[in-house]
């Protein structure tokens, strides 16, 4: 993939408790160019509807400095 033009990512729910978010963090304790490289767009789902003013602030559930891109 590193020598592709296109940059990789990866969508999913990033919870802590998540196989993915598990398996990410594993991959990336054994190559360091996963996390550096490698996209997350998080899907993390709430429950209920906000006003724009009540709007909570933007906290993706992700790795630590992992690429956040949603």
């Amino acid at each position: 993939m590193s020598e592709s033009e296109y940059n990789p990512g990866i969508y999913g729910s990033f919870d802590s408790d998540t196989a993915l978010y598990q398996s990410f963090q594993q991959a990336s304790e054994n190559n360091a160019g996963i996390k550096e490289n490698t996209y997350i767009w998080t899907a993390v789902l709430k429950v209920g509807i906000t006003t724009e003013a009540n709007a909570p602030n933007y906290q993706p559930a992700a790795p630590e400095d992992g690429l956040i891109a949603g």
